[in-house]
């Protein structure tokens, strides 16, 4: 993989990439007019292109995917118009509530938790891969709106670079009062043609019981699995399945004595 710029580049631009490359110990390479796909042709490789935004370009498809909270932005406003958000209601979030998800993905539900829990609160995000946990963390902080909910949102979510067993295996008890898992992210990936540029970054690791285990030791309040409706996961693991009549997806929930 490489990093690289936007075809109309700036002096800015050149620096803002090349600071990446060094962050990430990747190649920076000089754009040249050159299109994305005869460079990523060129170098056998995927490539990042930065911009105002930073766009992750898949080879050999050469499919582009980059952060922007499309739908989430969508729920937000429909919740704060006063209709229902699923996943709130489940989570039964309240101001000053310390949230874990442990699969952060496109951080649609991450956003929402973080508006709900308010100025007390915090919403730490895990993401396993390299490359899209960078991305989240700067797009999360630099991106613009001039919707104020949605954006004090989304600077509130900690982005942390981490594999979630491995996490909550160094959590002290009852540290977050949601632990949250949506390995749905991945299904999803399977399911959406643009999203296929980032089946690289989905985990292919099975939710365990052990994690259940940790999760379970550090929630306070309870712990909450996504996943399709016809997933075994949720008798597997232990959660009572809220169903949700007209979606392909229900969550599951463990409630901590």
């Amino acid at each position: 993989m490489f990093v690289t710029t936007i075809e109309r580049t700036t002096d800015d631009f050149n620096k803002k990439a090349m600071k990446i490359s060094e962050e990430l110990n990747l190649p920076f390479v000089v754009r040249n007019r050159v299109t994305v796909k005869k460079l990523m042709n060129q170098n056998q490789s995927d490539c990042l292109v930065v911009g105002n935004d930073l766009v992750f370009n898949s080879f050999p498809t050469g499919q582009s995917v980059f952060f922007h909270p499309n739908f989430a932005q969508v729920r937000l406003k429909r919740y704060l118009k006063g209709e229902k958000d699923a996943f709130i209601d489940i989570a039964k979030l309240e101001p000053g509530d310390h949230v874990l998800d442990c699969t952060l993905g496109f951080a649609s539900d991450a956003i929402l938790a973080s508006m709900k829990v308010g100025e007390n609160g915090s919403i730490t995000g895990l993401e396993n891969n390299k490359i899209w946990a960078y991305i989240l963390k700067h797009r999360l902080k630099e991106y613009e709106t001039n919707f104020m909910e949605l954006k004090n949102a989304l600077n509130k979510i900690q982005c942390l670079n981490r594999d979630y067993e491995e996490y909550l295996l160094n959590v002290p008890d009852k540290s977050y009062d949601v632990v949250y898992f949506d390995p749905m992210f991945e299904q999803s990936i399977e399911e959406s043609n643009g999203l296929n540029s980032l089946k690289s970054f989905a985990s292919d690791e099975k939710l365990s019981k052990e994690t259940i285990h940790q999760a379970i030791r550090v929630a306070r309040k309870q712990v909450i699995l996504k996943a399709h409706y016809k997933s075994h996961l949720f008798e597997e693991l232990g959660f009572k399945v809220i169903v949700r009549k007209t979606s392909k997806f229900h969550f599951g929930v463990i409630k901590i004595n």
